[in-house]
């Protein structure tokens, strides 16, 4: 039976506090956990920091109702598109906590694909074009062994590796297209194709580099394979125009404006961060305004504009 605590019956978002609880842990030290009983009924144990600061305002029901949400959000924008040889026929569920789609292959096929594989462009049939390709590859008179070795794997090969390395810091290590340098995200894009275009693979002047946002998109318009010069030139004229959609962006920021989280309320989009994510400003209980990032909202990292720390601490400091 958890011990009357001077935090019990205080409210942390979802969270009322029931009670303390000590324990030794295996090094003989005691620790202090808070009972908490959640607005959906479940009762658990939280450490007691966690709960003070602020870390933990649910059992964890408040993430799956916001991951179900989000995922009905990007269904609908997804459900019937197209990407390479593969159409969007439903959702499926989720995997690696990543929702997965059933999608329709041309030759006939169904295959679950999660979402990001799809919109980066790394998965664009049920496998079918690359058994295609691999039989090309083997069947064809023309193509010696150390080419088809090459054609499968090309970070062994020296020359595509410094060819990459030479493109991106022409470019300055920022996508050619919507100038994103965050990293970790950047291809090295042949215009004319690699595997038609052989006099001109490593030809820096054959390369641009592009973040996986649009070098999906770009595949996703004009097909996995026997691209053209010309067909990135269209490509970049008209993302420049017209921003490649982002279904994460889009299903997220528009569920944001008038949420709660904490003691602030979204109020409205207010532009990126430094780190590239985006930000929205909020109005806080005591009337003071804040610009938080998204992922900091969302996770509990930010509840207040800072008025309510303090408060925090010294509740803490008097509890011990």
């Amino acid at each position: 039976m958890a011990d009357i605590s001077p935090t019990t019956g205080v409210e942390y978002g979802r969270l009322t506090v029931l009670g303390e609880v000590s324990r030794r842990d295996a090094s003989g030290k005691v620790r202090r956990f808070l009972e908490c009983r959640c607005k959906c009924g479940e009762i658990r144990e939280f450490r007691k920091d966690v709960i003070l600061s602020g870390r933990a305002t649910s059992c964890g029901c408040y993430h799956k109702e916001v991951a179900s949400v989000l995922g009905k959000a990007t269904a609908l924008l997804l459900e019937g598109r197209v990407f390479g040889r593969l159409t969007v026929v439903r959702r499926h569920g989720t995997k690696r906590r990543k929702s997965t789609w059933l999608c329709q292959c041309e030759c006939g096929e169904e295959k679950t694909v999660l979402s990001t594989s799809l919109t980066s462009g790394k998965t664009t049939s049920c496998g079918c074009y690359r058994s295609e390709m691999a039989a090309e590859r083997r069947f064809n008179p023309s193509i010696s062994d150390e080419e088809r070795e090459l054609s499968s794997n090309r970070d062994l090969n020296p020359r595509n590796v410094e060819w990459r390395k030479a493109v991106y810091e022409r470019d300055g290590y920022s996508c050619t297209v919507c100038e994103d340098d965050r990293g970790g995200n950047l291809v090295a894009h042949h215009k004319d194709g690699y595997h038609w275009c052989k006099d001109r693979r490593y030809e820096v002047g054959n390369g641009a580099t592009a973040c996986s946002d649009c070098h999906g998109e770009f595949h996703h318009l004009y097909g996995p394979a026997d691209n053209t010069e010309e067909q990135w030139a269209e490509f970049c004229s008209k993302s420049r125009r017209e921003r490649p959609l982002r279904i994460e962006k889009a299903s997220i920021e528009l569920g944001m404006v008038g949420r709660v989280f904490g003691f602030l309320t979204v109020m409205k989009r207010d532009g990126r961060a430094a780190d590239g994510h985006a930000s929205f400003l909020c109005r806080c209980e005591c009337g003071n305004e804040k610009k938080v990032v998204g992922s900091s909202l969302r996770k509990g990292v930010t509840k207040s504009c800072g008025c309510k720390k303090g408060l925090l601490i010294s509740e803490s400091k008097r509890a011990a």
